[in-house]
Formats: C-alpha cells, structure tokens, sequence
C-alpha cells in the first residue's frame, strides 16, 4: 500500500556510473543485509498478501512493493533531498562491512553443504552467513 511516505536506502559498495538513470542491486546482496525479497507478482501468488512483490525491512515492519516495467520489478527512486538524507527513516538494503568479497567463496560452500545434486534439502543445519570468509 502506497503511503506517501518518503523512506532513503543506504547501499554500501555501489558502483556510480554518470551516465546510467537506474540503479542496479543483485537481490543477494539485499538477502545478505536481512532484508526478505518476494519476486513473486501478486496476481501469481498462491497466498496473496502484501509481502508478494515487495522487498520487506522484517525488523523495521516496512515493505516496499516493487513495481513493473514490462516483465522486470522494481523499485521507484529517485536522489533524496539534503532534508530528507537527515530527517526522513532510513533503510540499509546492502551489507554495511569493509572487507566485501565478491569472490569469495563461502556462499557457494554453504548452499552446497545443505543441498544434493538435484538442489534438494540434505542438511538442514541452521545457518550462520557472514558476508565474508573466516
């Protein structure tokens, strides 16, 4: 549900392009912040609710529903004002850390520890991702 309500996003280790007018976010590096991420458009959803199509802040109780561009979602942004940067609730949607790996290969490790060949579930430990290697 649209709001009105502005909200700032902090991403940490972008890459600024002059030229470019959107912003490109894998959505891993959104999962790997904490933040629930549903692909699924509502009209599809098996179990319709306002978390299908949207990128949620679990601990802030906010979500932003993504929006269409023919088939690709996203999320409407646009350069915040100076009053805004200070005065408006804001968002971390990217891990906060300085020793970002983007090679490194713990994530491929842990989704291969838990699944098989077929991708099924064989390990269901509880796990504890960092966003870098020990």
């Amino acid at each position: 549900m649209y709001i009105g309500t502005v909200h700032t996003l902090q991403i940490y280790h972008a890459l600024y392009f002059l030229n470019m007018k959107v912003n490109l976010i894998p959505p891993f590096m959104m999962c790997l912040a904490g933040i629930h991420i549903d692909e699924s458009p509502k009209f599809l959803a098996k179990d319709l609710s306002h978390e299908n199509h949207s990128v949620c802040f679990e601990e802030d109780d906010f979500c932003i529903p993504l929006q269409f561009h023919n088939t690709v979602s996203y999320i409407p942004t646009r350069i915040p004002s100076t009053h805004e940067l200070h005065d408006c609730a804001s968002h971390e949607i990217t891990p906060n850390t300085l020793d970002w790996n983007t090679h490194d290969p713990v994530f491929a490790n842990e989704e291969n520890s838990i699944t098989d060949h077929k991708g099924g579930i064989i390990n269901n430990k509880r796990r504890n991702i960092s966003t870098t290697s020990q």
